[in-house]
């Protein structure tokens, strides 16, 4: 028997070949992140947060907190290898302004389409002491240097998890900025 394969639609309205085109562009720039810059670029916040340029070796996407941009931390610790990837909390004076920062490849915003989050290739981003995993301040929620990983945030697992979850309220661009 023969099975013949034509482009199915995804829930989105895009084909196979498009969902696997943009796979392959998330890997290749994957490919391109320097893990020894990141590190020793956390090294030098060993002691206090430190203000880094973003879109040299990552981007970022920024989306609400709160129980459903938890769960998308959740789905990823699940679904990515061998865990989620570093996510900063950045938390507000008003819950509605308590956002999760994760950093993904560079270049991603350059193709980064979500309702449910805002991502910047350019811009400075505060990045904790990589000890401070819990408040007061901003804080790693999931760190990215030690054993449990040492990649960035996929961005085809995290675009997908934010369409499932949808963290409410979606960050308006001007306030995402403030969060960085």
């Amino acid at each position: 028997m023969t099975t013949v394969v034509s482009p199915a639609m995804s829930p989105m309205g895009r084909t196979a070949a498009t969902d696997m085109a943009e796979l392959a562009v998330a890997v290749r720039s994957l490919r391109g992140v320097d893990d020894a810059a990141v590190r020793a670029l956390l090294e030098t916040t060993a002691h206090a947060e430190v203000v880094v340029p973003v879109g040299t070796l990552f981007d970022v996407v920024v989306f609400s907190a709160g129980r459903r941009g938890l769960a998308v931390i959740h789905e990823l610790d699940t679904t990515q290898h061998p865990g989620c990837g570093p996510v900063i909390a950045s938390m507000g004076k008003a819950i509605r302004e308590d956002r999760f920062i994760a950093l993904v490849p560079p270049r991603t915003a350059r193709r980064w389409v979500c309702r449910d989050a805002q991502c910047f290739g350019g811009g400075t981003l505060r990045i904790p002491p990589p000890d401070r995993q819990a408040p007061p301040g901003r804080y790693w929620m999931r760190p990215f240097a030690g054993a449990r990983q040492t990649h960035l945030v996929g961005p085809v697992m995290l675009h997908q998890a934010l369409e499932r979850h949808r963290p409410f309220p979606p960050p308006h661009p001007a306030r995402a900025m403030h969060a960085m």
